[in-house]
C-alpha cells in the first residue's frame, strides 16, 4: 500500500508541472480559443447571466423574422454588463437603420453563436466529423464520439438516430483502415486500442425509456442498439454507454451488464459505461461494476465524471421532497472523484480507467496514483470535452 503522504506529494508535483504546460501551451495556442473561453468563464460567474445566455442560444434558431432577434437580444441582454452591453449597443443601432439593419444585426449575432458552437461539435456533417477525428489521431489524440441528440421524443427520432450512427461507422471504418499506426493511441499494456471509439446514450435509442419497466425498456433499446453492436464487435470498435440523469443509472448499469453478459460481447474487452461521482451512490455502484467485471472474466473501461446534471439533479429532488442524489459541495464531489480513481486503480485488472476531467488536481492524483501502484505507463486514460481545455489536452498528450 502506497503512504497517502507520498502520494499527496506527487499529485501536487505533477499538478504544479501541468499548470506550467498549460500556462505555456496557452501562451502558444490560445486565439480564438481564448475569447470563448473568456465569455464562458466569465458567464459561469453570474448566474443570472448564464440563464439568459443559454435561454437567448437556444431559442435563437426558432427566430425566423430578423426583427424578432434582436428584440430578444434587447429583452435578454438590455441593461446587462459586458461582454453583452456593446453586442446589445451595435444590434439596436444597426436595427434602427430600418429591415436591412435587422438583417445586419441578425446575421451578424447568428454567426457569432455558430462560432461558438462549431467551437465544441467537431462537425455537422459525417465528413468533418471524420476529418476532425483524423486529424487529432495523426497529432496522437485519440477521440470518442458522440452524435448530439438524447432523450428521443418518438420513435421515427430513435430510428433516425441509430442511422445516424450507423453511417457515422461505416464511413468511419472505411476511413481509419488508412491511417498510419500512432503508438500513442493505439497501444495500451494490455494490448492493441480501437481507433473508433463511439459513445452513446441509450435514452436515444428508445423514446419511452423508463426505469419503472426495465425489461421493456431493455428489449426495445437492444432493438436499435444491436445492429451497432454487432457492426463494432466485428470492426473493433469500442462502444462507451454514456450516463444521463439519475432517475436512468440504476437502468443504464442494467443495461451494460446486459450487454457484456450476452455471448458475443462477454469476452470484448471494449466496452465501457461512465460513472459520476457527484453521486453519492456512486462507490457502491463502484463495488458492484469491479465484483461484475471480475465474475465476468473480461475488464471493461470505466470513464470516471465528475458529473453535468447537478443543477437539474438539486431541483428535481427538492421539487418532489426526495433525497438529493449528488453531493451538494464541490469539495465533496472532488473528494469523491479521488476516491473512485483510487478504487479503480486498486482493481485495474478487470477496470480499464478512463480520467474524464478537466481538474488538474483530479488528473495530477490520478498520475501520481499511477506511480504509487506502480502500474504501467498509459495504465490510465485522460479525456477532456471538445472545444474545452485544449492546452489540457495538448500538455497530457505531451506527457
Amino acid at each position: 500500500m502506497d503512504n497517502l503522504a507520498a502520494v499527496e506529494e506527487q499529485t501536487r508535483r505533477i499538478g504544479t508541472e501541468l499548470f506550467t504546460q498549460v500556462k505555456e501551451e496557452s501562451v502558444r495556442f490560445f486565439r480564438s480559443e481564448q475569447w470563448t473561453a473568456r465569455l464562458l468563464e466569465w458567464a459561469m460567474r453570474h448566474e443570472a447571466m448564464k440563464v439568459k445566455l443559454f435561454r437567448f442560444v437556444d431559442v435563437l434558431p426558432t427566430l425566423g423574422e430578423d426583427t424578432q432577434v434582436v428584440r430578444h437580444l434587447e429583452e435578454y441582454f438590455g441593461g446587462g454588463p459586458d461582454p453583452f452591453r456593446g453586442l446589445l449597443k451595435m444590434g439596436l443601432s444597426l436595427a434602427g437603420a430600418g429591415r436591412w439593419g435587422a438583417r445586419a444585426a441578425a446575421a451578424t449575432l447568428r454567426k457569432g453563436v455558430e462560432q461558438v458552437a462549431r467551437s465544441f461539435i467537431a462537425g455537422t456533417t459525417i465528413d468533418e466529423i471524420v476529418t476532425v477525428v483524423e486529424e487529432f489521431y495523426r497529432q496522437g489524440q485519440g477521440t470518442t464520439i458522440d452524435v448530439l441528440g438524447e432523450a428521443t421524443l418518438s420513435e421515427a427520432e430513435a430510428d433516425a438516430y441509430q442511422q445516424r450512427y450507423l453511417d457515422l461507422l461505416s464511413v468511419l471504418i472505411e476511413r481509419s483502415a488508412h491511417w498510419p499506426v500512432v503508438a500513442q493511441v493505439e497501444e495500451a499494456p494490455w494490448g492493441r486500442l480501437p481507433r473508433i471509439n463511439l459513445s452513446v446514450k441509450l435514452s436515444a435509442f428508445y423514446s419511452q425509456l423508463d426505469p419503472i419497466d426495465p425489461e421493456q425498456g431493455t428489449s426495445r433499446v437492444m432493438e436499435r442498439l444491436s445492429p451497432l453492436l454487432q457492426k463494432a464487435r466485428a470492426h473493433n470498435v469500442h462502444i462507451q454507454i454514456d450516463m444521463e440523469d439519475y432517475h436512468l443509472k440504476d437502468l443504464t448499469l442494467h443495461l451494460l451488464r446486459h450487454i457484456g453478459e450476452s455471448p458475443p460481447f462477454r469476452d470484448y474487452r471494449h466496452l465501457g459505461v461512465a460513472l459520476q461521482a457527484y453521486l453519492r451512490e456512486s462507490e457502491i455502484d463502484a463495488q458492484e461494476l469491479i465484483a461484475w467485471a471480475r465474475r465476468r472474466g473480461t475488464p471493461i473501461t470505466v470513464r470516471l465524471v465528475k458529473g453535468a446534471y447537478w443543477d437539474f439533479e438539486v431541483v428535481h429532488a427538492r421539487l418532489e421532497g426526495w433525497p438529493v442524489p449528488v453531493y451538494e459541495q464541490k469539495w465533496e464531489t472532488d473528494a469523491s472523484f479521488e476516491r473512485l480513481t483510487r478504487l479503480f486503480l486498486e482493481n485495474h485488472d478487470c477496470i480499464d480507467l478512463a480520467i474524464g476531467s478537466h481538474n488538474i488536481r483530479s488528473i495530477a492524483h490520478a498520475l501520481a496514483l499511477v506511480q504509487a501502484l506502480d502500474l504501467p505507463p498509459r495504465s490510465v486514460e485522460f479525456q477532456v470535452l471538445y472545444g474545452m481545455a485544449a492546452p489540457l489536452r495538448r500538455a497530457l498528450s505531451k506527457r
